[in-house]
């Protein structure tokens, strides 16, 4: 078994898993459920963490939303991508453009791993030009074609939606 396999969801049997570098992708059987799946899990230094896990299988979107650098994508993913499929993973828009447009609720979080929930709120900043001084979040938003870092950035040009939708994702 995989040293992975116990942050797995309770139920899910391993079937197979690809690894490199401290992320692994497993395919995953819930018996319960009778349904396949795919989780991904990062190694951390206190040990493996979920990251998400999927009914059906990851793309190269998923990944790059997720923050696994490109470099490994086709390393983890049973079907490599092809170069544009990567280009419009790096070059698209924000993964979560609602964030702005509307007041989050329990239901839009529903699900989220703690990683997605971090990317979502650091995602408002982002796109207001946040730095960031933490090293995987300032390397995650430099990938995006979209992300312009402000030196002068300040919470307070976010909107009160955004400062909202902030507030509930901390």
């Amino acid at each position: 078994m995989a040293d992975f396999a116990s942050v797995l969801p309770e139920g899910d049997e391993l079937l197979s898993h690809q690894e490199a570098d401290g992320y692994a992708l497993a395919l995953v059987h819930d018996a319960e459920e009778e349904t396949d799946g795919t989780a991904l899990v990062r190694k951390d230094p206190g040990g493996w963490t979920l990251l998400s896990r999927v009914g059906g299988t990851f793309s190269a979107e998923d990944l790059h939303r997720l923050g696994v650098p490109p470099k490994l994508w086709n390393r983890l993913l049973v079907e490599p991508i092809g170069e544009s499929e990567r280009e419009e993973a790096l070059n698209g828009g924000p993964g979560w453009p609602f964030t702005e447009e509307m007041a989050l609720e329990k239901d839009d979080v529903a699900g989220l791993t703690d990683w997605e929930r971090l990317l979502m709120a650091s995602e408002i900043l982002a796109r207001r030009g946040c730095p960031f001084e933490e090293s995987p979040l300032r390397e995650y938003f430099q990938l995006k074609a979209w992300y312009e870092p402000d030196p002068d950035f300040d919470e307070s040009d976010l909107t009160e939606l955004e400062r909202a939708n902030l507030a509930f994702l901390r």
